[in-house]
């Protein structure tokens, strides 16, 4: 009988601002769902409060920082699902449009523009800010369903090249100056 090697599912969360971002509501979902998937794991990268203990959980791996070519050369390449769910505010999102451009599904929160960036249920979910039970649901059906990953992280990369790619965002940029540039002569 040949032994099937687990494949160990990694969830990822990136942010300097820990609490802001929901890291601790990851936390409270993920130590319920370790205890059901032993093989999932959770990279933090971003400072915990002091007050805030990991290492008690199974698999949780934590840095406070890394370089960003790090962060584009070993973290994201080994991630499967990304999950940014600020409670109250976000400026932008950019980890998510960095995950989305390796394929990676992200679960976010319904604050600011992650909505627009991700597509719930196409290219990952969103979700009710603070809400732990839908967090829990939507990574219990991203970890149980390799398929959904797998379709969802092809379209989060789809998204990524036809709407956030370097190249659409500096067309889009010049056009934005374009317009204003002439504006601003027909205004004289």
């Amino acid at each position: 009988v040949k032994s099937q090697k687990l494949k160990i599912i990694n969830i990822l969360f990136v942010g300097v601002w820990f609490s802001r971002k929901g890291g601790e509501l990851l936390l409270e979902a993920y130590k319920n769902l370790v205890r059901h998937y032993p093989a999932i794991s959770l990279t933090i990268i971003g400072q915990i409060p002091s007050n805030v203990k990991v290492d008690h959980l199974p698999n949780v791996f934590q840095k406070d920082w890394l370089p960003r070519e790090k962060l584009l050369r070993d973290i994201f390449p080994q991630a499967d699902i990304l999950v940014l769910i600020p409670q109250r505010v976000e400026g932008y999102g950019f980890v998510v449009q960095e995950a989305m451009s390796f394929g990676i599904p992200c679960i976010v929160s319904r604050i600011g523009a992650l909505p627009e960036l991700v597509e719930d249920g196409v290219t990952g979910m969103v979700i009710r800010p603070g809400s732990a039970r839908e967090l829990e649901n939507a990574l219990r059906k991203l970890i149980e369903n390799e398929k959904l990953r797998q379709k969802m992280g092809t379209s989060a990369k789809a998204r990524f090249l036809t709407h956030f790619s370097v190249t659409i965002s500096n067309k889009k940029l010049l056009k934005v100056y374009q317009e204003t540039l002439s504006l601003s002569i027909s205004r004289r």
